[in-house]
């Protein structure tokens, strides 16, 4: 991502309506540039400005007085207040946009100003409570491009590192048909995550890393439904779970899960997440 493209989004940025793969991508941005940098941190002072200081007023006494008498009539008076109030607020943005699209003397993107939509195309917001193993499935569903083109488990390592917090450790299967073919920066819920694409044969298979957090340990223990498989494969546990068609196999190692899906029967992902190598 360059400057531009990081400030044509500033402002979906700060208010929290990129989806979690783009926000990782303009952070990993504005983290190295301080031209950036300093826009981000202005953004945020003159959102928090324009909260405070253009605040929907509270409806005058004589409108609540008035709701009051209807209500008790046995009418509904709502209608009027509702429409008072989503006029002050409308009112309010109607400001925040217009001081938003200039900015320091430049014109940035706005989504009022463009027309263009605070989500870019192919972002998904992913709801706080979303199922661990659906999320992965949604990883492997989306046609993300890769961010490095790799046959090389070690290759990707180097490209991950200092990009998501935690050491990515090179996924390796035993299996020589398992090929991989790429990386790049993705996201399992709210948690970064590092997301390999592999070949095996004519279908494709995805491995997603990411922290086990005592957060996402917690979800994990809550979807312990009857549906949710857990068996031993060698040394390590598997837990597994079929969503839309799908089978998705969790492991643990060294503090990282790892989350595999793909175009493939249960039997057969299941016995190559039981050829997997960690180092």
């Amino acid at each position: 991502m360059d400057c531009e493209l990081a400030q044509r989004h500033l402002d979906a940025y700060v208010d929290g309506e990129l989806s979690p793969t783009a926000v990782l991508e303009l952070e990993a941005h504005v983290d190295g540039c301080e031209a950036c940098g300093a826009h981000v941190e202005f953004a945020n002072r003159l959102k928090r400005t324009l909260r405070q200081e253009l605040a929907a007023p509270p409806a005058p006494a004589r409108v609540q007085a008035s709701v009051q008498r209807a209500l008790l009539a046995g009418e509904s008076g709502s209608t009027r207040l509702r429409r008072y109030n989503h006029a002050a607020a409308w009112g309010s943005l109607a400001v925040a946009a217009a001081l938003l699209v200039w900015f320091g003397g430049r014109q940035v993107w706005s989504p009022w100003a463009s027309g263009e939509t605070a989500i870019p195309p192919g972002g998904v917001q992913v709801p706080r409570q979303a199922s661990i193993y659906g999320d992965i499935v949604s990883r492997h569903q989306e046609p993300e491009p890769v961010e490095i083109d790799t046959p090389e488990p070690e290759s990707a390592e180097r490209w991950f590192s200092g990009k998501l917090g935690f050491h990515v450790r090179p996924v390796a299967f035993s299996e020589p048909q398992v090929r991989l073919v790429g990386a790049r920066l993705s996201h399992v819920g709210r948690h970064r995550a590092a997301k390999l694409y592999y070949d095996v044969g004519d279908r494709r298979l995805t491995a997603v890393a990411f922290e086990a957090t005592p957060e996402v340990l917690g979800m994990l223990e809550q979807e312990q439904r009857p549906d949710v498989q857990v068996v031993r494969m060698g040394n390590r546990t598997v837990r597994y779970h079929r969503v839309h068609g799908y089978t998705v196999p969790i492991i643990e190692h060294n503090g990282i899960l790892y989350g595999f899906t793909g175009d493939l029967d249960e039997r057969r992902m299941l016995r190559l997440v039981g050829s997997v190598q960690l180092r």
